[in-house]
Order: C-alpha cells, then sequence, then structure tokens
C-alpha cells in the first residue's frame, strides 16, 4: 500500500499524491516524517500558519528512559535477563502514557476493589485501647472502620519490573510450565482512593455538635469530590497510595491443554514500600491509625491475588468466549492398537517394498537378455554383410584359378 497525501481543503482541482516505498521499514520513516513535518503548522490556513514547538503527550518522557537504562546496567544479575527487560521495557514505553493503556488498568483495578469490597470487609477495629481491650476514651469504646474503596485515579509508573535469575523449574511432557524469576520494581505504581472513615462514639454521632462538625468537613472536602456520599457518622477520605518499590520470587506458570493463560504469582508475600499520603484528611483522624488500616487493606488486596495459590491470569490467546484452546473432536485411539497398525502397516510395507524389489531384478534381467539377444542379431547382421563383402571380392580369383590353374613344379631327381 502506499501512502496517500490529500488536502485539507478538498475541490475539483486538488491534486492527491500517492508515495510508495519498496520497503515497509521505509515506508513507515516517511509516514511519521510527514506527519510530524504537518504538525508543525498551527493552522488549516497556510497564510496564517507559523511554526510551533509541539510535544507528544502520549510519548514517552526522556527521564523515563535514562531510568530504564540505568536499571539495566546497574546490576550484574541483570546481564541474563538484560535483553529480556530491554525489549519488555522499550514496549512499555511506548503505550504507558496512551489512554487505552490507563483505562484497561483503570478497569482492571476496579475488578479488584470491587471484590476485596465484597469479599474482603474490613472487620471494625478499636481505637486508643490497651493490651485487655480496654479504650481511652472516658472509658467509652471507641470504633473505627473504612468504607468500601473507590478508584479515582491510576498511574502505572514509568517503568516495569525487571527480572532476574530466571530458571526452569518444570516443562512436563502434557505441556505444564513453571518458570521461577527474581522481580524488582521501582517504577511509583500510584492509586488515589476514597473512602468513608468511620470515627463512632456511643451517643456522639447523633449529636448535633457532631453533625454540625461532620457538614463542615464535607463542605471543605466538595472541591476535591463533588460526589461524596459519606453516611452519617462517618468523614471522607481521599488518599494517595504509591508503591515505592517491591522484591519477591515470581512463579510464571502455563498449564497444560486446552489453557490459554499464563499464570502470574508471588511464591510467598513479597517485600513491599508503600507511601500513603492524605488528599482530603479530617483533623480529628489520627493519620497513624490510618496508615495501618490502608496497609492492611493492600496486603489483603495482594495475597488474594498475587501470592500462591491465588494467581492472576494473563491470556496469550484470544478463547472466542470458550474460556480455552478447542478444536474438533476426535475419537480417541488406543495406543496398543495404533502401534499393532503401524507394525502391521510397516510389515506390509516391507512385503510390498520386497515385491517391488522383485519385479525390478526381473524387469532388469528381461531388459538385459533382451539388449543381449539385440546385441546378437545385430553382430549376426554385420557377419553376414561382411561376409557378402568377402564373397564378392573373392569370386574373380576363383574363377581364374578355375580356368588357368598354377603349374605345378615337378620334384627334383
Amino acid at each position: 500500500m502506499a501512502i496517500s497525501l490529500v488536502p485539507k481543503k478538498q475541490d475539483n482541482q486538488a491534486s492527491i499524491y500517492y508515495l510508495s516505498c519498496r520497503r515497509p521499514t521505509d515506508k513507515e520513516d516517511w509516514y511519521l516524517a510527514l506527519m510530524s513535518a504537518a504538525r508543525l503548522l498551527s493552522e488549516d490556513d497556510p497564510k496564517d500558519a507559523h511554526h510551533i514547538d509541539w510535544y507528544d503527550t502520549a510519548m514517552f518522557e526522556p527521564s523515563a528512559m535514562i531510568k530504564l537504562q540505568n536499571i539495566l546496567d546497574g546490576s550484574p544479575a541483570m546481564e541474563e535477563a538484560r535483553w529480556w527487560n530491554a525489549l519488555m521495557g522499550r514496549l512499555f514505553l511506548g503505550v504507558y502514557r496512551t489512554d487505552n493503556w490507563n483505562n484497561m488498568w483503570h478497569q482492571k483495578m476496579i475488578n479488584k476493589l470491587d471484590k476485596l469490597n465484597t469479599f474482603q470487609q474490613q472487620p471494625l477495629h478499636y481505637l486508643g485501647t490497651r493490651g485487655n481491650g480496654e479504650s481511652q476514651n472516658n472509658g467509652k469504646r471507641t470504633l473505627m472502620t473504612l468504607s468500601p474503596f473507590q478508584l479515582q485515579q491510576i498511574s502505572m509508573g514509568d517503568t516495569i519490573p525487571c527480572l532476574t535469575e530466571p530458571r526452569l523449574v518444570e516443562c512436563e511432557p502434557d505441556g505444564n510450565c513453571v518458570i521461577h524469576a527474581q522481580v524488582q520494581y521501582k517504577g511509583d505504581f500510584l492509586l488515589v482512593i476514597r473512602t468513608d472513615f468511620y470515627y463512632l462514639w456511643p451517643g456522639l454521632a447523633s449529636s448535633l455538635a457532631f453533625e454540625k462538625k461532620r457538614k463542615s468537613s464535607f463542605k471543605s472536602s466538595s472541591d476535591s469530590d463533588s460526589t461524596n456520599t459519606s453516611s452519617p457518622g462517618s468523614l471522607p477520605l481521599v488518599l494517595s497510595v504509591k508503591l515505592r518499590q517491591c522484591s519477591g520470587t515470581l512463579v510464571f506458570k502455563v498449564k497444560p491443554p486446552p489453557s490459554n493463560r499464563v499464570w502470574i504469582a508471588f511464591e510467598e508475600m513479597p517485600e513491599m514500600d508503600w507511601e500513603v499520603k492524605p488528599i482530603v484528611l479530617d483533623k480529628q483522624i489520627k493519620w497513624s491509625v490510618v496508615i495501618n488500616l490502608i496497609q492492611a487493606k493492600i496486603k489483603e488486596l495482594v495475597a488474594d491475588n498475587l501470592v500462591m495459590p491465588n494467581m492472576e491470569d494473563v491470556p496469550f490467546t484470544d478463547s472466542e468466549g470458550m474460556g480455552g484452546i478447542f478444536g474438533q473432536r476426535a475419537p480417541v485411539i488406543d495406543p496398543t492398537i495404533m502401534t499393532d497398525d503401524i507394525d502391521t502397516k510397516m510389515n506390509d510395507n516391507n512385503s510390498m517394498e520386497d515385491v517391488d524389489s522383485n519385479e525390478k531384478q526381473l524387469q532388469q534381467q528381461e531388459q538385459q537378455q533382451e539388449q543381449e539377444q539385440q546385441e546378437q542379431r545385430r553382430r549376426s547382421t554385420i557377419s553376414k554383410v561382411l561376409q557378402g563383402y568377402v564373397d564378392k571380392i573373392m569370386a574373380p580369383q576363383i574363377l581364374l584359378a578355375a580356368f588357368y590353374p598354377v603349374p605345378t613344379e615337378a620334384p627334383e631327381m
């Protein structure tokens, strides 16, 4: 296919140009160069056009590429899988700032949070209690918990998890394949989540003073979250949760057919460094308590999805809604019968080969006999012809000898 150059304002006299390249890689270079040149002009009207420096928001930042290069060159343990990390890192930098990439992971994280909110409800915790469970709030027990998480923003960071020390654990004849590798991540994975902080004292939740303070807090946070739906007796809370680094042993598993997925999980709970910061936070909430709750929720989320025996799946081919790779049904053949059939076929083939060999030998013998007979007939014919010529040559001499015999000399006395 050729590159088509079409004027923005088409009329009857407008010309369309087509550029054709012999090599597809050259055609891509031409196309991208022409697209870049077309974007240098900010106005549609050439009379008003002028040069402006543009940048593409989907293009990776130079700092991200420098970070990837430093990771690849940073450790001797990276050498064995350096090519793999470089390839995956380059592909990641090509898509990590696109809307499709962010929307895909946004939906995945919403699904994970929904699962956590539905099946893993955080139990109530006691705030300010001693070891014996007694509260320090004037002898009254203080209850605290968090409402289900709501995802507001997600960022996958600027680099990928890098693998080191890969090793093959299993590769069985039935197709089961297991690979272990060490993983290191320093990409600043970020989540912005919203929740409600239930901070209750018996009898206080219904008081006017508490309601007034709650409404004031609600009003102050409305600029950050216009869809705030805090229930009575709760305070809104918006948090920034960032994964600074993560390391552990990853397990990759491909099950026997008809599975069409690669299953991934940590062999055990990985080492993680989380940074939790408030975006909207009421002053009467103790920050240390919130951090403990958030870290407990995150630990539950990771353990329920990414720590053995729980695994996350990545399909490597489309199953068209079948959930696996399926072909047409065919009857199962007994291996012993199949072996006997193979032996019989081999014997039949050997017999046929013997017959063919004998027939070929007979044919060769007949051809040889026929050639010998032809040679004898040819020689006989040649002999007769030669003998005829000899007879013709000798005939006059025989006649002369008959009419004029040669006198014989008398014997000496």
